[in-house]
């Protein structure tokens, strides 16, 4: 972290802790949101709000993983209704110079769809939404 002129500090990258409070399942370490203490919109460790941080660059959202880049997208869009760091990241992913059956994208963007859940989770719980067993 570091202070800035308003003598407020700051998350050197933009990003949030590595936890996040809607991340359903194993995975991920160390502190998240999840005890910001009360309730009102999400924030950093800082106090600053979900919506006053930058977007997070491909490279960083690549360093995180895909659970938890997907999980970090998915709170941006919950709390702003958009996403710079889903642009920016489906930009990279999607290069027409890229082949389409790149596994490694299209894993990707099956991350990004489940939203911050594993693929086969986000798929049960469609099954279960229309009755399929």
């Amino acid at each position: 972290m570091a202070d800035d002129s308003s003598g407020k500090s700051t998350v050197a990258d933009g990003g949030t802790g590595a936890g996040s409070s809607s991340n359903n399942g194993g995975g991920g370490g160390g502190g998240g949101e999840g005890g910001n203490g009360g309730g009102g919109s999400p924030s950093s460790a800082d106090g600053s709000s979900a919506s006053a941080r930058k977007p997070l660059s491909v490279a960083r959202l690549k360093e995180k993983g895909k659970k938890m880049a997907a999980a970090h997208i998915h709170r941006e869009l919950a709390v702003n209704g958009k996403s710079e760091s889903l642009i920016r990241l489906m930009d990279d992913l999607l290069l027409p110079e890229s082949p389409i059956s790149l596994s490694e994208n299209i894993e990707w963007c099956r991350w990004l769809i489940a939203g911050g859940r594993t693929p086969a989770e986000f798929a049960s719980i469609g099954k279960l939404a229309c009755g399929s067993k």
